[in-house]
């Protein structure tokens, strides 16, 4: 069954009449109306549950044993197809995109492949600006490379809404003109910051990223804490979901956590699209804003992900090691201990999460 992404967001663009939207009676938002008066990247932070620090071991445990394991390239090209497929459904379906994960694959194919497209202009042209943006950061955020720019936001906007999105939304610029997203029963309705505010909010946000405090939280703190604020500020005329969860997989890619492929959190913010919007609105009830129930939300979710993509490797591997202890390369049965001079494949023994982490020999 397709699912069906909702999403409300009213605009005042250039020679467009501003309508005040107003909630009728006993529909009032529970989120209040955002001061930008008194905004700050300050933000309140809780990480000492057990439970958390489990996720935190397991995401170290799977990031380590990835590092470790040499992959044949026919399986890091499938599980590379995979995982961009994954992303590229979550982020676009997220806003609304009709294709199910089987056509986004076709289409990514289609695009691999150097064909034309389907004349179906918009959905489609997301989901090639998707692919087209993932590579871009794919090069730019390798491990030890720059911190983000203000250039890397504009250039991800602009590869990710070009030709594509909202008429008044001008690919890599900032807006012009105010917006509100959200919906009542998505937790509320958020107003993004004033737009005559914004270069020199993102300058700030900018630095907020470098600042010392980010730099001591753990890498994927940091990139849920980049993609809250900048969704939060909503910079562009449309497509900031999708430079938001594009920038946290780029600044995890950079802290070598997508390593057999480009993945992130937009396939798990997708299958849990209502917890996903309403914790953001619930995040931002208070200032400095209560970022906690955000990033256990994105931390588990990440854990789930590492999981998911270690279990693919692990199936794989077991059919391997099974086919080998049978047959050998001969083609004949092989005793317990397994082919003389073969080159063994294992799995260690280390638990993360409840599974097994992949290992080689």
């Amino acid at each position: 069954m397709t699912k069906t992404a909702s999403k409300m967001e009213s605009r005042t663009a250039p020679n467009m009449p501003r309508t005040a939207r107003t909630a009728p009676p006993g529909d009032v938002p529970q989120t209040p109306r955002m001061n930008w008066d008194q905004f700050s990247f300050d933000y309140r932070l809780e990480l000492d549950s057990p439970s958390l620090f489990r996720y935190f071991i397991n995401i170290e445990a799977y990031k380590e044993a990835s590092l470790n394991l040499v992959l044949p390239p026919e399986w890091r090209m499938q599980l590379d197809r995979l995982n961009r497929a994954r992303q590229i459904y979550g982020t676009t379906a997220l806003e609304g995109s009709p294709l199910s994960e089987t056509e986004v694959l076709r289409q990514l194919d289609l695009f691999d492949n150097e064909k034309p497209l389907p004349a179906t202009v918009k959905i489609h042209a997301q989901t090639r600006n998707a692919s087209v943006a993932q590579e871009w950061v794919r090069s730019r955020f390798v491990p030890g490379s720059p911190p983000v720019r203000c250039e890397d936001l504009l250039e991800m906007h602009r590869l990710l809404t070009e030709k594509s999105d909202m008429e008044h939304n001008i690919p890599g610029r900032w807006r012009t003109f105010s917006v509100t997203v959200g919906s009542p029963e998505l937790g509320g309705v958020h107003r993004g910051a004033p737009h005559e505010r914004l270069p020199g909010l993102m300058g700030e946000y900018i630095g907020f990223l470098a600042s010392r405090r980010l730099q001591q939280v753990h890498p994927v703190v940091k990139a849920l804490l980049a993609h809250f604020f900048l969704v939060t500020i909503h910079p562009f005329g449309d497509g900031n979901g999708r430079v938001s969860r594009l920038l946290e997989a780029g600044i995890l890619f950079q802290e070598a956590y997508n390593v057999h492929g480009f993945y992130g959190l937009s396939n798990y913010f997708y299958q849990h699209e209502h917890r996903y919007k309403t914790v953001l609105q619930e995040c931002r009830r208070t200032i400095p804003f209560e970022v906690t129930p955000f990033v256990q939300f994105g931390i588990e979710g990440f854990a789930t992900e590492l999981k998911e993509i270690n279990n693919f490797i692990k199936t794989k591997l077991n059919r391997v090691v099974y086919r080998t202890m049978l047959t050998g390369n001969s083609g004949s049965v092989v005793g317990k201990h397994g082919p003389s001079g073969a080159r063994a494949a294992v799995i260690s023994p280390v638990s993360a999460g409840g599974g097994l982490v992949i290992g080689s020999l």
